[in-house]
């Protein structure tokens, strides 16, 4: 569960970043 919950939060972690860069870029 604790390894799970970590992964997803990683992974929004790392999509919210790119995603932010994205927008900044474009």
């Amino acid at each position: 569960g604790k390894v799970r919950r970590g992964r997803l939060y990683y992974l929004r972690k790392l999509r919210g970043k790119a995603a932010r860069i994205k927008e900044k870029r474009y």
